[in-house]
C-alpha cells in the first residue's frame, strides 16, 4: 500500500561547482538559478551554488546520510571520522533525496527500510527535475517550499512469533519508493484543502491504519503529522 509522509526540503550552500549535472545556483540580486556547466561561473565571487536535500525525522541506518541542522554539513552514520556526540545526533535529518550526485554508499547487508536497498548503483535517490524547478519557480516567486508529501511503500508480512490473530501477527515495513528507471521519489505538495473524494481516500486510509495498529488518540495525531 502506498502512503505519503511528511518530510522537509532544505537548500544548502556548497563551494562546489559541477559541470555533469544541473545545479542551482543563486545570483547576486538573489534569484534562484539551475543549468549546466556552472564550472564557467566559479571565478564569480557573487555566486552561490546550492544543493537540494529532502530530510525525515526517521533514524538513520548504518551508512546512511543525515544533515546537521544547525550547519547543513552531510553526516555519514557509520564514518569513524565523525566528530559528533551523543547530543549531536538530535540535530541530524536522514537525506532521503538529494540533486547531489556525490552522495553513493554501499549498505553493509539489505535492510527493507533502507533507500540503499532499492536505489540504483547505491545512489543517494535523486529530486525529479519537475519538482527542482517547481522549488526555485516557489522561492524565486517568494513562496518557499517548506515541507512536502513524499511516497512509502507500506508492506506487511507474517510475524511467526504470534500465530494468534491480533495487530502482532503482522511485521510492519515501511520504505521509501524509489523508481527504478532514474531513481528519482514522488513528491507531492503539502495539501491544506481536500475536496470531497479526497477526504474519503484518507479516511478509508486512516480506518486502515487504525484497524492496523489500535490507535489511540496519539496515534491519531502521529497520522495527521506525517500524512496531513
Amino acid at each position: 500500500m502506498n502512503q505519503f509522509k511528511r518530510a522537509k526540503v532544505v537548500l544548502a550552500y556548497t563551494d562546489e561547482a559541477k559541470s555533469e549535472y544541473y545545479q542551482i545556483w543563486r545570483s547576486a540580486i538573489g534569484g534562484l538559478h539551475i543549468g549546466t556547466n556552472v564550472k564557467t561561473l566559479k571565478s564569480n565571487s557573487r555566486i552561490r551554488f546550492n544543493q537540494l536535500y529532502i530530510i525525515t525525522d526517521e533514524d538513520l541506518l548504518p551508512n546512511e546520510y543525515g544533515l546537521d541542522i544547525r550547519t547543513n554539513t552531510i553526516i555519514q552514520n557509520g564514518d569513524k571520522n565523525n566528530n559528533m556526540t551523543l547530543s549531536d545526533w538530535q540535530y541530524v535529518k536522514r537525506i532521503i533525496a538529494t540533486d547531489n550526485s556525490d552522495l553513493y554508499v554501499k549498505p553493509d547487508k539489505p535492510n527493507m527500510s533502507s533507500y540503499m536497498s532499492f536505489s540504483l548503483g547505491n545512489q543517494v535517490p535523486k529530486l525529479p527535475t519537475t519538482f527542482i524547478h517547481k522549488y526555485i519557480n516557489s522561492v524565486n516567486n517568494k513562496e518557499d517550499i517548506i515541507n512536502v508529501l513524499v511516497d512509502y511503500i507500506h508492506t506487511r508480512t507474517n510475524n511467526p512469533d504470534y500465530p494468534n490473530k491480533s495487530n502482532k501477527e503482522f511485521i510492519e515495513h515501511c520504505y521509501l519508493k524509489v523508481h527504478k528507471k532514474d531513481n528519482t521519489i514522488t513528491i507531492r505538495k503539502l495539501k491544506n484543502n481536500w475536496n470531497r473524494e479526497e477526504l474519503i481516500k484518507e479516511l478509508h486510509a486512516y480506518r486502515e491504519f487504525v484497524w492496523k495498529n489500535g490507535a489511540s488518540l496519539g496515534d491519531l495525531n502521529k497520522y495527521i503529522e506525517q500524512t496531513l
